[in-house]
């Protein structure tokens, strides 16, 4: 073998091509590891519609082969990013570009918990404002708020120290928190407006973070069918609609390479095993509260019980995976595993279909 060596290093020498060649050839694509809640997954939307998606597609010209690690679970706090973190260091180690987008739901409960009390209440229109407004301004509000934020942003610096740690060559990206509102609702618009600023300038003092300012490209964009926010026909969704993600890919784009970009259609992505259980899963448990299935009751601990053993409670689908399994969805792929990041075959998907079918004929 080292005979063997010798000859490729002389070779390589004779025609002008340095050792280094043949590592940089060896090495691995660079890798994009997004980081945080739903806003950094593609949640409500298809894959390949997330802002996540959307933007490695996007730098493909600066880090050709660019590969994408989605991390991302929906319901995360900081809190528990830092127990991802702490589960996928490996990964994370590997990256060169990691953004990180979370600590919304360390407040947002509280935050919004005003509209939706004003939601189920009902009236007219102007009380339920006045409502909202008296509570939105109280000092019990903006107290709960501020010690939401404190805590948030003392999560933040220990992730940030710690994704350092894990990789100290990796551009590190945090999202500010944009309005979900409209510009055109005003009557809710500045005074939110107020809140989400005090909560961007704690993530301003959280750590060496690149900070990607989400929060004025929305404010330019008017806010108009960016979210699912549409407080008078009931909804109180802050999730970024299509057209949101991809703003949110746009600027995130231009504060990792410097320049203003306009954002591609993505190749066709491919499911994974757990994105596809997890996709009829929650369409199954929509189904159920809707009153359209019945399943006999699940008589185990969710939180407890682990059908396979290569899928970890920080697996972005472990709770669907874990329904799934339970309720005869899934039966893994044998010696206790379930290979949740391979590709989902469209014989694999096929089955899953079936097996949903079985489960609302029952």
């Amino acid at each position: 073998m080292k005979r063997l060596f010798a000859f490729i290093l002389t070779l390589a020498l004779a025609v002008g091509v340095a050792p280094a060649a043949f590592a940089d050839e060896a090495a691995a694509p660079p890798l994009y590891v997004a980081l945080g809640d739903s806003i950094a997954s593609y949640y409500q939307l298809q894959k390949g519609e997330g802002y996540a998606e959307l933007l490695c597609a996007a730098l493909q010209n600066d880090y050709p082969g660019l590969t994408l690690k989605n991390l991302a679970r929906p319901g995360d706090t900081t809190a528990d990013l830092l127990q991802v973190i702490d589960s996928y260091g490996g990964v994370i180690a590997d990256a060169d570009i990691i953004t990180v987008s979370i600590g919304a739901n360390d407040f947002l409960m509280d935050a919004i918990s005003p509209f939706s009390r004003a939601i189920v209440l009902g009236g007219a229109k102007e009380v339920l404002t006045a409502d909202i407004m008296k509570i939105i301004k109280g000092e019990v509000y903006h107290n709960t708020f501020t010690r939401n934020i404190t805590q948030m942003r003392d999560n933040l610096v220990t992730i940030y120290t710690t994704l350092r740690e894990l990789a100290p060559n990796a551009g590190i990206y945090l999202s500010r928190f944009y309005n979900p509102l409209p510009i055109t609702d005003k009557a809710f618009y500045f005074p939110v407006e107020e809140y989400i600023m005090e909560a961007n300038n704690a993530l301003s003092t959280a750590g060496g973070y690149v900070q990607v300012d989400t929060f004025n490209a929305f404010f330019l964009a008017g806010g108009l069918g960016l979210t699912n926010f549409d407080w008078e026909n009931g909804s109180i969704d802050p999730h970024p609609t299509k057209l949101g993600h991809k703003i949110l890919a746009a600027v995130h784009a231009e504060a990792i390479t410097g320049e203003p970009r306009d954002i591609p259609e993505p190749a066709e992505v491919q499911l994974t095993r757990a994105e596809a259980v997890a996709a009829i899963c929650d369409s199954l448990l929509n189904d159920l509260k809707e009153g359209k299935l019945k399943i006999p009751p699940i008589k185990i601990d969710i939180s407890t019980f682990e059908p396979f053993g290569d899928v970890p409670n920080n697996h972005p689908q472990a709770t669907q995976i874990k329904i799934a399994a339970a309720i005869g969805l899934i039966s893994g792929s044998g010696k206790g595993t379930f290979r949740p990041d391979e590709p989902i075959t469209p014989a694999g998907l096929e089955q899953l279909r079936a097996n949903a079918e079985k489960l609302l004929a029952q």
